[in-house]
Parts: C-alpha cells; sequence; structure tokens
C-alpha cells in the first residue's frame, strides 16, 4: 500500500514538474492576428492583419477574386 501511493505521488510530483518547466522555458504564446471585414455598399472583402510582420493578407474567395458583390436579400 505505501509504495503504490509513493508511486502515485512521485507521478503526480512529475507531472506538476514538467508542467512548470513547460510554462516557463516553453515556447512563446503565438502573435496575435486581427481579422477586418469591409462591408462596402457595392462590393465587400475580408482581411487579415499579421500583427508582427505588419502586412494585410486579403483572403480570396474560391475562384480566387479578393473582393466579392455585397448582396442583401430580403424574403
Amino acid at each position: 500500500m505505501s509504495g503504490s501511493i509513493s508511486l502515485i505521488g512521485g507521478a503526480i510530483f512529475a507531472v506538476l514538474l514538467a508542467g512548470y518547466f513547460a510554462q516557463r522555458y516553453g515556447l512563446p504564446p503565438p502573435p496575435p492576428k486581427v481579422a477586418g471585414i469591409d462591408l462596402g455598399t457595392t462590393f465587400s472583402s475580408i482581411g487579415i492583419y499579421q500583427a508582427v510582420t505588419g502586412n494585410t493578407d486579403i483572403i480570396p474567395d474560391s475562384l480566387g477574386k479578393k473582393s466579392v458583390p455585397s448582396v442583401v436579400a430580403f424574403l
């Protein structure tokens, strides 16, 4: 009984120690990305701003167009 308790305690300690070192010396969190949506009266588009590089990437649709017609429908 005493051996199994010390084995379980050692395993819990190892997991906690591994978690501590992973947080302390692990990889930094990923940089944030910001999505922007342009809802124009004729055409609309969506872009992603990369905070690290300062670049903005416009996301194309399935046909490769970077702006799509704005459509509003009332049923």
